[in-house]
């Protein structure tokens, strides 16, 4: 899928390159189906998109909203929610950089989360799961391995960079993103310092605001990560596509 926002061109740019909200999707029943929520997920998808719509309200007017999803449609439908809640009937893009790993051999996953799991579709086992067994990390031809979802993560990141940086409106852009957990958590986990086998991990509907700065150094970005309440200051290394503290 061909991943494209279009801003206006602005000269005087503002100390903001743009704003990120990315969110994990809702509760789902795995159909892949729109809405592929679940009658729970669906409320909690509407409870979190107007919680999310009250915090960023009182700067609305000074941004342009623009709304991106993962192509499946557990996200798609979440992404939605928030939409509605923003009155925004604007399109959704689509990109293929924040989907969920791809599943090369369905039934022999399964086999593995049932001789680790008892409960194999449980998320929250899942997660731990993936953290700390290799053949999720080493058999391809099964499932996606976690470190190339990391690479496709920080690949949407330096697009939506590029995005800011060459293209920017009269109002700082605010993209809100619905993605998956194995995308967002790795990410955040690294910068907040936290243990995916004994935190509390990311929870559904659960977000994620990054705010890109400019910098004299195009290569460097700064970023302001907020996550439960907390802040970090990073860097994104726009050559290595890492992150830096």
């Amino acid at each position: 899928m061909k991943e494209q926002i279009s801003f206006e061109k602005k000269e005087n740019p503002r100390v903001l390159l743009g704003r990120l909200t990315v969110l994990r999707h809702s509760k789902t029943k795995y159909t892949e189906k729109y809405p592929d929520l679940t009658d729970e997920g669906m409320e909690l998808a509407q409870k979190r998109a107007k919680e999310i719509t009250e915090k960023h309200k009182s700067s609305k007017g000074e941004e342009e909203l623009f709304f991106v999803s993962s192509p499946r449609p557990r996200a798609e439908a979440t992404l939605d929610q928030v939409k509605d809640s923003f009155g925004e009937g604007k399109e959704t893009h689509f990109s293929d950089s924040i989907r969920a790993f791809d599943l090369n051999n369905k039934e022999l996953v399964k086999e593995w989360f049932v001789e680790i799991s008892n409960n194999y579709q449980n998320p929250e086992n899942f997660a731990k799961i993936v953290k700390e067994d290799e053949r999720f990390e080493n058999r391809p031809d099964v499932v996606e391995p976690q470190s190339n979802v990391r690479k496709r993560a920080s690949r949407a990141i330096e697009f939506l960079i590029r995005s800011f940086d060459k293209n920017l409106t009269n109002k700082i852009p605010h993209v809100f993103a619905a993605s998956h957990f194995e995308v967002i958590s790795p990410l955040v986990f690294e910068i907040f310092d936290l243990e995916i086998t004994k935190d509390n991990i990311l929870d559904y509907v659960e977000d994620v605001d990054i705010d890109f700065e400019y910098s004299l150094d195009k290569s460097k970005v700064p970023m302001t990560v907020s996550f439960r309440g907390e802040k970090r200051q990073v860097v994104f290394d726009r050559d290595t596509r890492e992150i830096n503290f």
